[in-house]
């Protein structure tokens, strides 16, 4: 998000940057498997998203190839933007403290799995 407000009228409205690309999901259905070069690099980009994430309190819950947004760049290389966290977890903020440490362990693990079994659902193809 670049930002959020309210019209004078109080509608409220949010500004997102504008990716041109497509999901993951969409990637895998048109074009088949990755190269085994490719899920690596794309998971290693979920990862520190999701270490950003976690560093300000918030868990994401739902990871999926279709919540991941392969952003084209002018320079062909894909920048992996994970979005939609329409159910994401807001835990306490980074320097609050109130989230007890085993439960924002067990949050960090879940989100780890889910990002490795994000390699499996690649359906990588292992000659590439």
């Amino acid at each position: 998000m670049i930002d959020v407000g309210s019209f004078e009228s109080g509608e409220p409205f949010i500004v997102m940057e504008y990716l041109p690309g497509k999901d993951l999901a969409q990637i895998l259905r048109d074009g088949g498997p990755l190269t085994v070069h490719d899920a690596v690099d794309y998971v290693l980009q979920v990862c520190a998203a999701l270490a950003e994430a976690h560093a300000a309190g918030i868990i994401h819950r739902d990871l999926k190839p279709a919540n991941l947004f392969l952003a084209e760049r002018d320079d062909t290389v894909n920048v992996v933007k994970v979005v939609d966290f329409g159910i994401s977890k807001v835990t306490a903020g980074p320097s609050t403290g109130k989230l007890t440490a085993p439960t924002r362990a067990r949050d960090d693990l879940t989100s780890r799995v889910r990002a490795g079994t994000l390699l499996r659902e690649a359906r990588v193809d292992e000659g590439g």
